[in-house]
């Protein structure tokens, strides 16, 4: 065929290619038109979705880029390469979280920050990254010449983690699902930074701010999105945690199992993380919380714990403690599941090296073993600056609230040291004794922790959801050939559950150690599979009766506020259908009701109260026991409280119409004839209502004189003064009332009553006479309730027009 030939051959061939892609972009115009007039597509859900995908993703390069970029500062290289990933990742979100730190240390948190704090890390990581995908082109095309068919067992491994990863992906749809804890504590606070502009002391001295809560920082990048809603910011947050999820699980896991079981396809491992049905159920599943950012940390540490240990070498030494801070700023549970064994092993090892060197000793041989922890040591201390040092700057105490006995911290009260210890560790904490009973306990609760749920009975009550292979696996793994490494991981993680039993046993809290145990777990399955015909049939059925059992896990109603996620993801996917493109978006909508009417820079006192999310203002959290700096019944006038809260930056308060009951009643009596009698109101939203704070102290007098109308067991029958009435309502102090009152209430209590009190506390179970208060012109402001197991009384709280 001559060259003209060719030309018209190919002029005919690009002209049918080009009709065809010119009628394929009709009928794309045509269906576009068609399906718009049904569902705008500017309205369109998947526009959404897409920027919180493209969002993560830039956060996910950004982390692999600084990360691999510090590790080859390290000096570390010739790692496998799901090892390298998974050590990037791990030390590039902490860098990321700690750059977010840094910059909002100096209050530069604004909208463009969301777009140049990625940007910038990737640029300056730009040759890093483009030599890691490099490497993963060229493994990819060349294990695909010698990767073997995955065969049966491998798919429906293959197929059953993939289920689960869209399981869990469905449940976070909807911000509907975030748990409770997050709209109080870690997104609150995020919000609350991004309202100021950068991080801040909370000077009335709240114990979340204080404790370690790195997580935060991330969600307070996914807070500064420009032009974004509520809904938007807590969906972005929710993707953050999936895709860090996802390293863990893809990644992380499969790079530990190889280590543990040697030629174990890293396809198909990952899959056993879903043989814990556990994360598929409230309050262990996905829902923009910190747990699943402490087991991101997980294997990473286990890595480097593995390299260090061989000769205890600098540079593993310096990344090993890197990741250990960073595990420690996430929680303290995860802290506590992480941190233990690695450092003992170290130190364990570099005995073991002193002895040797002692033994043949060559010269600087002791000294340079020492070089490796001392370095370790001095990393860990360096990257947890950002708690301890802040806590110590602003606090007086690295720890606060804790060392109270050894530091004079701030804030604090005279009732903080009280507070911190009954209402709220002994409280709130489950622990068993601190004895050899529960000791013992706590031994037996390493075989008995996925039988014996630890939860709230309202989640799943009695039955067990957490997962039992790992427990039941280790009795047969005893006749397998099993590798050290195998071993040490499973005793890793006996200790783990070991001090999370003794310390603060709730299921959730276990998932910062669970990487490990998924790891260890599917080890245990592939060394018991490789042990014969038999073995692999009863292995079988023992995995198949966890998963059907775990099968309805996922569809147990437990969330506190949504009940059934999936339902929620279901709703919302619906609304579009339902043409409500507006109201799909409402999420919190009492507090953002508030945030419309709060004036930029507003400082809100949220009384009582947890959640708060949406408030879109700085926020002073007086919810009793989580804060020491607020002690409304050692104030002694309502001037006083105004100075206490002009102290804070207060500039408005949010209450409900019900005290919980767990502050004093002189608490009570003092927060409650401020908001009542000297705030203005700026109105109530749902159940909430706004005050204003009063430009000027109240200068009105105040009457101290309470009288009380109990029942039995509690305050004598009389007249007092509020500071008679600081009786706590936990701990040993809670039954040491006055044995009299100032004066006795007669029959003539009416009279005696409009003489002397404008302020009455009555129980009304035994009361009788609340028509009487009513026609003497008191009103009933707020019932008071009391916590369980308490001696809190259900007073109400009456104050005269």
């Amino acid at each position: 065929m001559g060259l003209a030939e060719r030309g018209i051959a190919g002029l005919r061939t690009r002209w049918r290619e080009g009709a065809a892609a010119l009628l394929l972009v009709a009928g794309v115009a045509l269906f576009a038109a068609v399906g718009n007039q049904h569902y705008p597509i500017a309205d369109w859900l998947f526009w959404h979705y897409a920027v919180y995908w493209l969002a993560s993703l830039a956060c996910v390069v950004a982390c692999f880029g600084i990360g691999s970029a510090s590790l080859r500062a390290l000096g570390l290289r010739g790692l496998r390469t799901l090892e390298h990933l998974s050590l990037a990742f791990a030390l590039g979100l902490f860098e990321f979280e700690l750059a977010m730190f840094l910059l909002g240390a100096l209050h530069l948190y604004r909208a463009v920050l969301f777009f140049t704090l990625p940007i910038g890390l990737v640029v300056v990581s730009f040759n890093e990254l483009r030599s890691l995908w490099s490497h993963l082109r060229r493994r990819e095309r060349r294990l695909a010449r010698y990767r073997p068919p995955l065969g049966s067992a491998g798919a429906l491994a293959l197929a059953f983690g993939f289920v689960g990863l869209l399981a869990v992906y469905f449940m976070i749809l909807s911000p509907e699902n975030v748990e409770f804890d997050s709209r109080w504590k870690h997104l609150a606070l995020a919000e609350d930074y991004v309202s100021f502009g950068g991080i801040r002391p909370l000077m009335e001295g709240w114990m979340f701010d204080a404790r370690p809560h790195f997580t935060s920082y991330l969600y307070a990048w996914a807070f500064l999105l420009p032009k974004s809603s509520l809904f938007d910011r807590m969906l972005l947050s929710a993707h953050l945690e999936f895709v860090a999820f996802l390293v863990t699980t893809l990644v992380g896991i499969p790079a530990l199992v190889r280590r543990l079981a040697p030629r174990a396809d890293p396809r198909v491992v990952w899959a056993a993380r879903f043989l814990f049905p556990g994360v598929l159920l409230y309050d262990s599943s996905l829902a923009a919380g910190a747990d699943h950012f402490g087991a991101m940390y997980g294997v990473p540490i286990c890595l480097a714990t593995l390299f260090a240990w061989r000769a205890l070498s600098a540079r593993w030494c310096v990344l090993l403690g890197a990741l250990l801070a960073a595990a420690t700023l996430v929680k303290e549970t995860t802290a506590l599941l992480l941190v233990p064994i690695p450092v003992i092993a170290i130190a364990v090892r570099l005995g073991v090296l002193q002895v040797r060197a002692f033994r043949a000793p060559k010269t600087g041989d002791l000294f340079a073993l020492m070089r490796g922890p001392l370095f370790a040591a001095a990393t860990a201390l360096l990257c947890s600056a950002p708690l301890w040092l802040t806590n110590w700057l602003w606090h007086g105490d690295p720890l606060y609230p804790a060392l109270n006995r050894y530091l004079s911290p701030r804030p604090w009260t005279s009732e903080s040291a009280y507070k911190l210890k009954w209402a709220y560790e002994e409280a709130n904490l489950w622990q068993p004794s601190h004895d050899l009973s529960g000791l013992l306990s706590s031994l037996k609760a390493l075989a008995t922790f996925s039988f014996l749920p630890n939860d709230w009975s309202s989640f799943h009550g009695k039955t067990p959801v957490f997962g039992s292979l790992f427990t039941l696996l280790i009795p047969a793994l005893l006749f397998c050939r099993a590798r050290l490494r195998l071993w040490l991981v499973i005793g890793w993680v006996h200790a783990a559950i070991f001090c999370w039993f003794w310390i603060h046993h709730q299921d959730r809290y276990l998932q910062g150690i669970l990487p490990l145990m998924t790891a260890a777990t599917c080890a245990a399955v592939l060394v018991v599979w490789r042990t014969g015909l038999a073995a692999r049939c009863a292995l079988s059925a023992l995995i198949g009766l966890q998963v059907v059992w775990g099968g309805d896990v996922y569809f147990i109603q437990t969330h506190p506020l949504a009940k059934s996620p999936l339902k929620k993801s279901i709703d919302l996917l619906s609304a579009g259908f339902e043409r409500k493109y507006e109201q799909r978006f409402s999420i919190q909508e009492a507090w953002q009701q508030v945030a419309r009417v709060l004036p930029k820079r507003s400082r809100v006192v949220v009384h009582d109260e947890n959640n708060h999310l949406g408030l879109e203002a700085q926020v002073v959290m007086d919810r009793f026991p989580f804060e020491y700096g607020i002690s409304y019944g050692l104030q002694q006038t309502p001037a006083d409280v105004f100075r206490l809260y002009r102290s804070l930056g207060a500039t408005h308060i949010l209450w409900n119409q019900r005290s919980k009951g767990t502050d004093s009643l002189a608490g009570d009596i003092m927060f409650w004839d401020f908001v009542i009698r000297r705030a203005p109101s700026l109105g109530i939203f749902g159940s909430t209502h706004l005050s204003k704070m009063p430009d000027a102290a109240p200068a009105a007098p105040f009457n101290p004189t309470v009288a009380v109308f109990p029942c039995p067991g509690s305050y004598p029958a009389g007249f007092y003064r509020v500071s008679d009435l600081r009786v706590p309502v936990y701990g040993p102090q809670s039954s040491l009332f006055p044995a009299a009152p100032r004066a006795p209430l007669g029959p003539d209590w009416p009279s005696a009553l409009e003489k002397t009190s404008e302020i009455v506390v009555a129980d009304l179970r035994c009361f009788q006479d609340a028509a009487r208060l009513t026609a003497l012109g008191y009103e009933k402001i707020v019932d008071r309730g009391h916590p369980p197991g308490t001696r809190g009384q259900d007073y109400s709280l009456w104050l005269k027009h």
